[in-house]
């Protein structure tokens, strides 16, 4: 067992722990970008549902003589309406800033994943190197000893 094995294990270690760490990033990165996509979607909705019944109210008060209190009504829906998307359009903000953020976890970990993997790479490329060396020096003492033996014998 060489030393640097310990060391090889403990970057295997940091490798996988980054993988999983990476695995959950993308995983908070779908889950804000889906909720994100609702939350216009949720919006979208309700400009539409506004702007028809706007027009349909329009539709209504338009040539027709209307009470003060139907006006008002109207007035009080339009305030409501535009209350009820300046808090769906926070919503959607707060979303996208949610996927925002969570998009940098997942490049900040495809990061240390990659350094992890280098620093990996390196330790293993030194075990392999120190167990190479050590089998040629093995091989090398072995073929020594066999001539030593042979020449004994002479």
């Amino acid at each position: 067992m060489s030393k640097l094995e310990p060391i090889l294990s403990l970057a295997a270690y940091r490798v996988r722990r980054a993988e999983q760490l990476l695995a959950a990033a993308t995983d908070e990165l779908k889950r804000t970008a889906l909720e994100e996509e609702r939350a216009r979607i949720v919006l979208s909705e309700h400009q539409c549902t506004a702007a028809l019944r706007e027009a349909e109210i329009y539709a209504e008060l338009i040539g027709n003589v209307v009470s003060q209190d139907k006006l008002e009504s109207f007035r009080a829906f339009l305030t409501e309406q535009r209350r009820k998307e300046a808090r769906l359009a926070t919503i959607v903000a707060g979303a996208a800033e949610n996927a925002e953020v969570a998009a940098r976890k997942v490049e900040d970990a495809r990061s240390v994943l990659r350094k992890t993997t280098v620093t990996m790479e390196k330790y293993s490329a030194a075990v392999d190197a120190s167990l190479h060396a050590a089998t040629v020096e093995a091989a090398y003492r072995e073929e020594h000893e066999l001539e030593d033996i042979s020449g004994a014998r002479k």
